[in-house]
């Protein structure tokens, strides 16, 4: 990974970034910055669309698009869920209103932090395997 250092107008300088003591090189040295934005618009939930439509795939595109629409089925899945609850347990007076207002916030809570750190891991060229939703995102096939 190459970081621009600007030092005046006329000239930039860039140096390679090395990993850390201990961590692995990065496998995605020579993303351009079109791919890293595609990447990251792959968690923000409907715009998956445009990056799995958009021409030139790369490794590191297809990867993050594979774990966008994974995000995306998940979180269709849980509103499923949360509508379901709300429609039976939400009836109850008190108790009910209460369980499916914790319900929603976790939920919206814990997708809006996987989404905020995909986009920002994509934004850095990164890769990030998304905890507990990796091994459907393997599964969907895009290339």
């Amino acid at each position: 990974m190459e970081i621009p250092v600007r030092r005046s107008r006329a000239r930039t300088t860039t140096f390679a970034a090395r990993p850390r003591r201990g961590e692995e090189p990065d496998l995605y040295e020579n993303t351009t910055t079109r791919e890293r934005w595609l990447g990251a618009i792959c968690y923000v939930p409907f715009l998956v669309f445009v990056a799995i439509f958009a021409g030139g795939r790369t490794p590191f595109v297809s990867r993050h698009c594979r774990q966008g629409f994974a995000l995306l089925l998940a979180e269709a899945v849980g509103l499923s869920f949360i509508w379901i609850i709300d429609g039976t347990l939400g009836r109850v007076p008190l108790i009910g209103f209460l369980v499916v207002i914790l319900l929603r916030l976790v939920f919206f809570l814990v997708v809006l932090v996987v989404s905020v750190l995909g986009f920002v891991k994509a934004m850095f060229g990164e890769e990030w395997r998304i905890p507990y939703l990796d091994e459907l995102a393997d599964r969907v096939p895009f290339e």
